[in-house]
């Protein structure tokens, strides 16, 4: 059974092959998944989504695929993940890993074709990736998968608990030790340092929440703080404003969080310099 995508999925049929999913290296690995689901009884639901849900999947996109399975049998599954993804790949993987920093029972795996693949073995209750909320294709549901789902989508997302609400004095911490590694001339990697954390922890909080950070809009919102050169001035600048934007972008993502905190404050005070 198919559930309605939202949004752009919905134009799934536009794109060439049976899963529409822009990619015929990937509709090859999604029809495996669907045909191993139709086979285990235990499997109550299959959800394509990112780029391969909205058809815009290139020849190296990865699937991204949700599978449900019944409690009993989740962590049996969990432990053939490899089997699994060389089935699905039909390739033994090159490339494996965990991604115990986001979620528990997340699995990347990669053949030696690039051809990728990103499983979420989950159980009720659902706690889909957030960038489903971008897109998705429900290519199974033995009950009320599709039902439950849309809920989820359509809830507020999440503010930051646990060990990520220390997340914003974590970057604070790391911008300080930054400028500490500029003050002794480590002028590269503070260069290299600085755009990765642009885009793994900046540009996230510049799109839409539970979208790619990605468009011409985010990258003029980041322009400001992307350093143009090597030069210690020009690092120092970019590092100045470079917590001026991540201060302003998450007091709009996080309205009701507390004001801003002392170890903020005096970060972008010694980041503005005299």
């Amino acid at each position: 059974m198919t559930g309605s995508p939202p949004g752009e999925a919905a134009h799934l049929g536009d794109q060439p092959g049976p899963f529409g999913t822009g990619s015929p290296r990937l509709d090859q690995v999604v029809t495996r998944m669907v045909q191993w689901a139709g086979t285990q009884p235990a499997v109550t639901g299959l959800v394509l989504y990112g780029s391969a849900a909205l058809g815009r999947a290139h020849s190296h996109s990865d699937a991204d695929v949700l599978v449900e399975f019944d409690p009993a049998v989740r962590d049996a599954w969990w432990a053939r993940r490899e089997q699994l993804a060389a089935a699905f790949l039909g390739a033994v993987p090159v490339f494996t890993r965990e991604l115990p920093w986001q979620r528990d029972h997340r699995f990347q795996a990669m053949s030696a074709e690039l051809v990728g693949l990103d499983l979420t073995f989950d159980t009720r209750p659902l706690r889909p990736p957030v960038t489903v909320r971008s897109g998705y294709r429900v290519l199974l549901d033995r009950g009320d998968l599709a039902e439950r789902l849309a809920r989820v989508v359509t809830e507020p997302e999440p503010g930051p608990v646990g060990a990520d609400a220390g997340l914003e004095d974590d970057f604070w911490v790391w911008l300080l030790g930054l400028h500490g590694q500029l003050r002794h001339g480590r002028t590269w990697k503070v260069y290299a340092e600085l755009v990765r954390v642009l885009a793994n922890r900046v540009a996230p909080l510049a799109g839409p929440p539970g979208e790619q950070p990605d468009g011409p809009d985010v990258a003029a919102t980041l322009e400001p703080a992307i350093p143009r050169s090597a030069q210690r001035r020009e690092l120092a600048r970019a590092l100045a404003e470079t917590g001026e934007l991540y201060r302003r972008l998450w007091a709009v993502r996080n309205p009701d969080a507390p004001g801003e905190s002392v170890l903020s404050a005096n970060v972008r005070a010694v980041l503005r310099g005299p």
